[in-house]
């Protein structure tokens, strides 16, 4: 039993709103990846590598992700061997490797999706249930779930392409029940949609607005679905769409605080780490990101320094101990976080907070120091390369000298540093990637999480017509695959693998930084006192592979071969100045359904 939020002691609680309707709603979120939560135990791996041959057989190019996967998959190998080794256990750092990964891990708390659609679902009166893609990997969980509740809510807000989406939908959709699709990824692609067989309703923009619509429909037994006041409803490829509509003004303010008391009365625990969200949108125009049309509107906009503060007050007298900010940058306004910054600081910063910043709010005088002394333990950083030419067709509006003072001024503030890079865009050679490493051992990041270019979002400013004339950019545009292959003037997909190897390597033995995918699991837990000893672990587990080493250099060579004939495959007839349509793209909703 547990104080509602925002209401007198003893006037609701989450047991009395079982009973208070007949449908359920099951909340579902997640990934749908096996290596990530796709996979929690050893019971679920037949399960989870059966959809994931399902998502295979959907995609349309698949060799570049494998690719992908292979480089973070040998470093993963080599440190459960490494951990295993006399070496590692007589080793001087293994204290501090223990220390590090006995730490609190940062996906142990729910999706902020599913707190929030189960808090809107609670004021409409509607019961839910809420799991995973990861928790339905289980044969008996699925099978009661989905016979307990008429309805189930899908998030593809984790969802990388609708390879991932489609077989995930069919799969919960029953003779008896609607299925609602949401999130992040159909909002994306709403205006190139693609039908997805087994959706009863698709949620386009927020979903604030959309679940009272919802919940109507709900109880009015799935009749016709009535569209917000600023709405609309439109029918597409055999799918019917549902827009929210854009807020008016800029404040987000009017959003509900999200009810952790709530998720954790349901999952019958605490969590010390809960996710928060702070602003929708992003100002700024980087040619890669999608992160600006992530709604159906462009416009950016924000809650106030004082109902963020308000909100973090409330929570940390739950007794969360760290908010985690999802917001594509958490340090703009900048009036805003001086202020926000100043209120924790009278209240002695009471929480401790991470967040995604710029480098260039970063670089400024005094910035990384009040945000450390107001509870802020992380930052993550769109380092993204350190090549001026490379950042300068980002459109980052940044220079690599922010990149390397912002390192500097967190380092000498104490606050630990999670650098993002992209390896492939546009102007990318060797010679930049080489670069790249150069400004990083100038000013060296806590860790770092490398990754390839990806074109799979079709909103991103650089798959605009003019910006694939100046770079000569082909691509797949098919929203089938989580990494379509694609091609410029200076660089290939086929090259993104070895690239990113090389880099991860050469880090990883000049002891620059950590390597994200090794080191994830503590990040909460990082200490900088222990920044050597970890970097002497890291380099060891490497440089003692051993045979490993050649198995996976012949692997990337295979798969390098793979990949460079499915990318000539699929992209010799295409220019820049066209679109690639795939088969998938063009068949009808009846043959999509029919090919699973």
């Amino acid at each position: 039993m547990y104080e509602a939020i925002g209401q007198p002691a003893g006037e609701e609680n989450f047991e009395s709103n079982e009973t208070a309707v007949t449908d359920k709603v099951l909340i579902v979120t997640g990934g749908a990846t096996v290596g990530g939560s796709m996979v929690e135990s050893n019971s679920t791996i037949v399960d989870a590598l059966g959809r994931q041959l399902g998502i295979m057989r959907t995609s349309s190019a698949i060799w570049q992700d494998v690719a992908l996967k292979a480089v973070s998959a040998e470093m993963l190998l080599a440190r459960t061997l490494f951990k295993r080794r006399p070496k590692f256990r007589r080793a001087p750092y293994r204290a501090a490797v223990d220390r590090y990964f006995s730490s609190q891990s940062y996906v142990s708390a729910p999706e902020l999706t599913e707190v929030v659609l189960a808090g809107d679902l609670r004021k409409e009166g509607i019961a839910f249930e809420a799991t995973t893609f990861a928790g339905l990997a289980d044969a008996e969980t699925r099978n009661r779930l989905l016979g307990e509740c008429k309805c189930v809510f899908v998030s593809s807000t984790l969802m990388r392409d609708m390879s991932e989406l489609i077989p995930l939908v069919k799969m919960l959709k029953q003779p008896h029940n609607k299925v609602v699709v949401g999130g992040a990824l159909v909002s994306l692609l709403h205006d190139d949609w693609t039908h997805v067989p087994g959706a009863d309703l698709v949620a386009i923009g927020y979903g604030e607005m959309l679940v009272p619509v919802l919940a109507r429909w709900i109880k009015s037994g799935y009749r016709d679905i009535e569209p917000p006041e600023n709405g609309r409803v439109v029918e597409r490829l055999g799918n019917t769409l549902v827009y929210s509509g854009s807020p008016s003004g800029k404040s987000l303010d009017w959003l509900p605080t999200p009810d952790w008391k709530l998720a954790e009365a349901y999952h019958g625990r605490s969590f010390e780490m809960i996710n928060y969200e702070s602003v929708r949108g992003c100002p700024y125009r980087c040619s890669f990101c999608n992160f600006p049309f992530l709604f159906e509107d462009t416009m950016f906009r924000v809650k106030s320094a004082r109902k963020i503060f308000d909100d973090w007050m409330i929570y940390a007298k739950g007794g969360a101990k760290i908010i985690n900010c999802m917001d594509s940058l958490f340090t703009i306004p900048p009036k805003r976080l001086k202020e926000l910054c100043e209120l924790l600081i009278e209240a002695g910063s009471p929480v401790g907070w991470t967040c995604y910043a710029r480098a260039g709010d970063l670089a400024k005088p005094g910035t990384a120091a009040l945000m450390k002394a107001a509870g802020c333990q992380l930052v993550h950083i769109g380092y993204e390369t350190g090549d001026q030419g490379v950042l300068d067709n980002m459109n980052k509006k940044s220079d690599v000298g922010h990149n390397v003072q912002a390192l500097v001024n967190c380092r000498e503030a104490g606050l630990t540093t999670a650098i993002t890079l992209i390896v492939g865009f546009p102007g990318e050679t060797k010679a930049s990637l080489r670069e790249t490493l150069n400004r990083l051992k100038e000013a060296p990041p806590d860790l770092f999480f490398g990754g390839g270019f990806n074109t799979r979002m079709v909103s991103m400013p650089v798959l605009q017509p003019d910006q694939r004339r100046r770079f000569g950019l082909v691509t797949q545009l098919d929203h089938l695959s989580s990494a379509p292959y694609w091609k410029h003037d200076t660089m290939s997909c086929r090259d993104v693998p070895s690239g990113l190897r090389w880099l991860n390597r050469s880090m990883i033995e000049e002891k620059v930084a950590l390597e994200g995918s090794l080191f994830y699991e503590g990040l909460l837990g990082y200490d900088a006192s222990d920044r050597d000893d970890l970097l002497d672990f890291q380099a060891d587990l490497v440089a003692t592979l051993g045979p490993l080493k050649y198995g996976f250099d012949l692997a990337q060579q295979v798969l390098r071969g793979i990949l460079h004939f499915d990318v000539w495959r699929k992209l010799r007839h295409i220019t820049p100045e066209t679109e690639m349509r795939t088969p998938q793209i063009d068949r009808t909703p009846e043959q999509v359904e029919q090919a699973g």
